[in-house]
């Protein structure tokens, strides 16, 4: 039996993670999502089991029992088989706080004290992964992060229960169903439910702008007084348009110089994002895209920061494509980072548009929608 095993939050983070570093770090096992649920408040106390409108907190924390449904039971054996005899785990779901947990817990329920290292990643392309298992940190310095997430669990399960059935019993006599009461949907139908009211209640009011005229050398102007307190009298107005009518002399001009950051790059989630909005992608055809900008291929060529320096980008070959999808390496941009620039942009990358920055090695890649041979 393997010694380490790396412990994923599903199926398709397992096959990633197997296609970056595989089975360096030992098995690969998947999880599918929470494999563990808590107590019902009648396995912790059995007269709960009346709904009443009491608080259902218990003593200490509500304990955990096997999830079902799905290929959960068959997953947490597999987990559970191979902590017997590993050494070392390493965790390598979500970075999130909930990732945090479905790692977690399984350790937990089954009192695993052996080494565990945390892997956190925010990508699912091969470098980006082996990277964070490079920097891998030992587990115990994400405690505060899984005490968050076993404080929120609790909390749901304590508070949505208890005031799910409190409003039941006293909101819905009479009624069948049940009334739930959730820490998402509640706050959220509150705030749908307070907009419409406003919404029912407005009442328009009539305000005043003043719109004046200005000749200059050049010719013709007009300016717009709009105060964001509006001007809802008019004898306000009509006093803005004494003192400006018949007015010379010199218009005040103020001129400001701004430092602007480049815009951060973007990981793989914003990434699809953009693209979807963009081209209409879906979220697999954006990962096969990136991807691509890892692996020599036809769409794509790599040049050093150099020879970006020098050669004008319309001198590479016919015809531009579309949009250039750039994926740094290492250098002025973080690691692991994407930007997406149009053709128009791409031609004057050396000089202007980044032309005031180190640039790093970079891979330029084409969409694949243009011809086989775009270089």
């Amino acid at each position: 039996m393997a010694d380490q095993i790396v412990i994923t939050e599903k199926a398709s983070q397992a096959k990633d993670v197997r296609a970056a570093v595989g089975s360096r770090y030992g098995d690969i096992l998947p999880a599918e999502g929470h494999l563990f649920d808590l107590l019902e408040p009648e396995d912790v106390v059995p007269a709960w089991k009346r709904w009443s409108p009491i608080l259902l907190r218990p003593e200490g924390l509500y304990g955990t029992r096997p999830a079902m449904g799905g290929n959960k039971a068959r997953k947490l054996k597999a987990i559970r088989e191979a902590l017997r005899t590993a050494k070392r785990v390493w965790l390598a779901t979500d970075c999130d706080r909930e990732g945090q947990l479905i790692g977690q817990e399984i350790l937990e329920h089954y009192e695993y004290r052996g080494q565990v290292m945390r892997v956190l990643f925010t990508a699912q392309d091969s470098q980006t992964i082996r990277e964070a298992f490079g920097r891998a940190k030992p587990n115990t310095e994400y405690a505060r992060l899984y005490a968050a997430a076993v404080a929120r669990r609790q909390a749901d399960q304590i508070y949505n229960l208890s005031l799910t059935r409190t409003a039941t019993v006293i909101l819905g006599q009479g009624a069948r169903g049940v009334i739930g009461v959730g820490r998402v949907k509640t706050p959220t139908l509150a705030i749908v439910c307070k907009r419409e009211l406003e919404i029912r209640d407005f009442v328009p009011i009539a305000y005043f702008e003043v719109v004046a005229t200005a000749s200059v050398a050049g010719g013709q102007f007009r300016m717009r007084h709009a105060p964001k307190d509006r001007i809802v009298r008019r004898e306000i107005a009509e006093t803005v348009v004494n003192a400006a009518e018949g007015f010379e002399g010199v218009l005040g001009v103020r001129v400001e110089d701004k430092r602007q950051r480049p815009p951060k790059l973007h990981d793989l989630p914003s990434l699809q994002k953009i693209c979807g909005s963009r081209f209409g992608w879906p979220a697999a055809k954006t990962l096969e895209v990136a991807q691509e900008a890892l692996l020599p291929s036809r769409f794509s060529r790599t040049f050093s920061s150099r020879s970006l320096r020098t050669a004008r980008m319309d001198s590479i070959g016919p015809p531009v494509p579309p949009f250039y999808l750039i994926r740094a390496s290492n250098g002025f941009f973080a690691a692991g980072g994407y930007a997406l620039f149009t053709a128009k942009e791409a031609r004057c990358f050396p000089e202007t548009a980044f032309g005031f920055v180190y640039l790093p090695p970079a891979t330029l890649l084409a969409r694949q929608d243009v011809p086989a041979s775009p270089w």
